[in-house]
């Protein structure tokens, strides 16, 4: 029986700058306790999770909103020589929406110790966040929680010097918290949802090594489609992913990579496109002793512009460096 206790106290604060003299501010505060248990039954595993969840909302003196989250959680895992399986239940009790109870079953099947294959069913819900409702010119406050279900199958390789994936998803989403620009109340984009919403498509992953090097990429291709209207959603690529390369020799580490994204759409007509980027990132790192360690990163390297958001502006090239502790 293992039995673990959190607290965790976080604070958000994002301010808008403008040219008029008066600019928006809105700022987060959250609290949150979780009681986790873990329970060893022979070669299964139960969890009991006990959590409760504070939030408060200030901006200037129109937003003055708290609410409460209580949640009781229940997961069992199971193995019977190459059967694997999992079940899990959740309730939550909005003081904002009220209760909500999501599931979700698994099975796996291993074919040997480097191979197996899983899938899996659950459901899921997402109350909006207070920068969603209430953030000045660009919040709603009648926007309502994202529901879903989600279907996922997928084979994994792993013997040590290759791996492999691959995994196919559905997520059929009712009341999607999306974006939407121009924003029909004015302003250049704000929280919207979409009556029915379809996620799916196949994600995958291969790695190899050679010696100290190793190189792997992935790639999920994707159809995210908008129900209500046939078109692709706000800001999501057909495509996405990246290639790298990983190269460890005593107590040092270098690695490269290139994350790359196709193009998406900033509106839901599918009329304004954002480009496709590539960005190109280095990082390393040296092992001081077992307990401590340098690292550093240098992302975007060649300084590619693009956007996320339409109109809103990404890092350009830049440069992180630091001192990891940890216990061996």
């Amino acid at each position: 029986w293992f039995s673990q206790v959190q607290l965790s106290r976080a604070y958000d604060e994002n301010v808008t700058y403008s040219r008029t003299p008066v600019g928006s501010i809105i700022r987060t505060r959250s609290s949150q306790v979780s009681w986790q248990n873990d329970f060893r039954i022979g070669p299964d595993l139960l969890q009991a999770i006990v959590e409760r969840k504070n939030e408060h909302a200030i901006s200037g003196t129109a937003i003055d909103e708290s609410r409460s989250t209580d949640s009781v959680a229940l997961a069992y895992q199971l193995q019977r020589g190459a059967h694997m399986g999992n079940a899990s239940v959740r309730h939550d009790d909005n003081s904002a929406y009220g209760s909500k109870v999501t599931g979700s079953v698994g099975y796996g099947y291993r074919f040997s110790n480097n191979l197996r294959m899983s899938g899996s069913y659950g459901t899921s819900f997402r109350a909006p966040t207070f920068n969603e409702l209430y953030f000045p010119g660009s919040g709603d406050p009648n926007i309502k929680p994202e529901e879903g279900r989600n279907a996922e199958m997928g084979i994994y390789y792993d013997d040590g010097n290759l791996d492999f994936s691959a995994a196919y998803y559905r997520n059929r989403l009712k009341n999607l918290i999306d974006n939407v620009n121009p924003c029909p109340t004015g302003g250049s984009s704000c929280a919207r949802n979409v009556d029915d919403a379809l996620l799916q498509g196949v994600t995958s992953s291969i790695g190899k090594r050679f010696g100290n090097l190793r190189v792997f990429g992935s790639l999920d291709l994707q159809n995210p489609k908008n129900l209500e209207n046939g078109k692709l959603l706000d800001r999501r690529a057909r495509y996405h992913g990246s290639v790298g390369m990983r190269y460890a020799v005593e107590k040092y580490t270098f690695g490269t990579d290139v994350t790359f994204s196709g193009g998406r759409y900033s509106d839901e007509r599918d009329v304004v496109m954002m480009g496709g980027y590539a960005l190109l990132n280095f990082q390393g790192t040296y092992n001081l002793n077992k307990d401590w360690q340098l690292f550093g990163r240098w992302n975007n390297a060649l300084e590619k512009r693009y956007e996320l958001a339409k109109n809103y502006q990404t890092p350009g090239s830049n440069v992180f460096v630091g001192v990891l502790y940890g216990f061996h």
